[in-house]
């Protein structure tokens, strides 16, 4: 079986999926990352392919706060409506869906699995019609209301 895990290049993304991951690879499936060009010298390090897609932190960065100069007010970040997420919703994931889609329908994989903060693998997945799973771990951005209001535009193209 083909397995394209997704996430965003940081390692508290990340290392939640190892087990995982090492345990598909240990019962001989094809195991690859889907992430950032810059992270993926550290999916590399531990043992699994990296293929780029996104944009890398500091470019996600440097769009987000040209996008979003004003300070998020303290309630609107405790609720999940503040800047934070939308340097998830509005950079991070448009940018991974465009080379997501590009990478499913080129690779097809059997099984696509997200970490809980990458939203684009589960539209991707949609779109090429496979299977998708949401590996959880406890993320601060599972308030449904503002993340779903601010996905839904995506979802709907």
């Amino acid at each position: 079986m083909r397995v394209l895990f997704t996430c965003v290049g940081a390692y508290g993304h990340f290392h939640p999926l190892v087990p995982l991951a090492q345990a598909l690879a240990d019962a001989g499936h094809e195991v690859a990352f889907a992430t950032n060009q810059a992270f993926g010298v550290r999916v590399q390090h531990a043992g699994f392919e990296a293929i780029p897609a996104g944009v890398n932190e500091d470019v996600a960065l440097a769009e987000f706060n040209k996008r979003f100069p004003e300070r998020a007010d303290a309630e609107g970040e405790a609720q999940g409506g503040g800047r934070f997420v939308r340097m998830f919703t509005d950079i991070i994931t448009p940018a991974m869906l465009i080379d997501l889609a590009a990478i499913c329908r080129s690779r097809k994989p059997d099984l696509l699995i997200h970490e809980e903060g990458e939203y684009a693998g589960p539209i991707a997945a949609t779109l090429s019609e496979i299977p998708y799973v949401n590996h959880g771990w406890g993320s601060p951005l599972r308030l449904p209301g503002p993340r779903v209001q601010a996905l839904a535009p995506l979802w709907r193209r």
